[in-house]
């Protein structure tokens, strides 16, 4: 019967954690700075308040234009 000896080395153990531990690493990266990751979603929610402001803004404008319109037409007294 042949028997064979050898020293176990710990590489063999380290393995399967040290990529387990890569693709949470990865994934966990990803899931915060990636385009749909919770950064992101910051970002888009300050970009959203960004633009209402802008729109309320041009809103304004343009109620202002469409009663200065307004004031132009037939029978009123500011022509």
């Amino acid at each position: 019967m042949w028997t064979r000896q050898h020293k176990q080395r710990n590489t063999g153990r380290l393995i399967i954690p040290s990529l387990c531990v890569a693709f949470l690493a990865y994934f966990g990266f990803h899931a915060y700075h990636g385009e749909f990751g919770i950064y992101s979603k910051y970002q888009l929610e300050a970009q959203t308040v960004a633009l209402q402001g802008q729109l309320d803004v041009i809103k304004a404008r343009r109620m202002e234009l469409e009663r200065r319109v307004r004031l132009m037409h037939e029978g009123t007294l500011e022509k």
